[in-house]
Parts: structure tokens; C-alpha cells; sequence
């Protein structure tokens, strides 16, 4: 009975996590948010005074980050099918589900890891005056970021 319950409630929770997976159609999408740190580096570092120099160590860091970035993904996407297939089975098993939802946090984990050290490492090449100046143009990622106040009515 335990595990029908279980199976009930998270089997639709599964369903819209692994639909909502990165690229789980298969398809790319076009990509959404900001521009790329470096391409914002290369467009303002006139403006910025960033050297030559650090632009092109910034471009081959954010296109080895790129590779590194694709095989993550891949390995996210992965872990959500095995967390579907895992919540499909019959009859479902318990350890394999909890298997699966926790090489999902890790990695989401591992990604979230690879994009602060990638931030560091961008960092290294660029003066805190330059970097801060930069920092306006990201927008914070994740659940945490701002949404402004959605109890206040928009027709005012």
C-alpha cells in the first residue's frame, strides 16, 4: 500500500520534472536570458578598458565551458529519463527512484558548481571595477532571483 501511495503522488511530480528537463524533447530551443558573459566582455571592453589579452583568455574559457556545459547538461538530462523510467516500472522501485532523484540533485549540483567556478575564473581576468560594472547585466539565476511583488495589481 506504501509504495502504490508513494507511486500516486510522485509519478505526476515526475512526469512535469522530467518534461521540464533540459532539451528532454530531444530538440534545441533557442537560447533565453542574457548573453553570454564573454560576448558582453567582448562588446563593452572598449567601453570597460578590458585588454585584448583578457578578451581572448575570457573566449577560449567560455568555449571550453561551452563543451564542459553541454556534457552536464546531457548528464542532467539523463538522470531526469532514469527517473522516469524508474517512476514507469512495475512494480516501482523505491531505492531505484530515490537512486535516481538524487543523481538528479547531484547533477544539478555539479552544474551549479561548474558555473561559479567559471564566474571565478572570468574574474581572474578582469579588475573588480570592470567586473562590477559587468555585474548589472546579469541577472541573478535560479530560483532565488528577484520576480518583483506579484500581490501588487498591474492596472495602476
Amino acid at each position: 500500500m506504501r509504495i502504490i501511495t508513494l507511486g500516486a503522488f510522485l509519478l505526476p511530480l515526475t512526469i512535469g520534472l522530467a518534461s521540464a528537463a533540459p532539451g528532454g524533447d530531444g530538440e534545441r530551443h533557442e537560447r533565453r536570458g542574457p548573453p553570454p558573459l564573454d560576448r558582453i566582455v567582448e562588446q563593452r571592453a572598449d567601453e570597460l578598458g578590458i585588454s585584448d589579452e583578457a578578451v581572448s583568455n575570457i573566449q577560449e574559457l567560455a568555449q571550453a565551458e561551452r563543451t564542459t556545459m553541454r556534457e552536464l547538461r546531457d548528464e542532467l538530462r539523463n538522470a531526469h529519463e532514469s527517473l522516469r523510467a524508474a517512476m514507469q516500472a512495475e512494480p516501482v522501485d523505491e531505492a531505484a527512484v530515490f537512486d535516481a532523484s538524487n543523481a538528479i540533485g547531484n547533477a544539478e549540483k555539479t552544474l551549479r558548481d561548474h558555473r561559479v567556478a567559471m564566474g571565478l575564473a572570468i574574474r581572474d581576468h578582469l579588475t573588480a571595477e570592470q567586473f562590477a560594472a559587468l555585474a548589472p547585466e546579469r541577472p541573478p539565476r535560479g530560483p532565488h532571483r528577484a520576480r518583483g511583488n506579484r500581490g501588487e495589481c498591474r492596472d495602476k
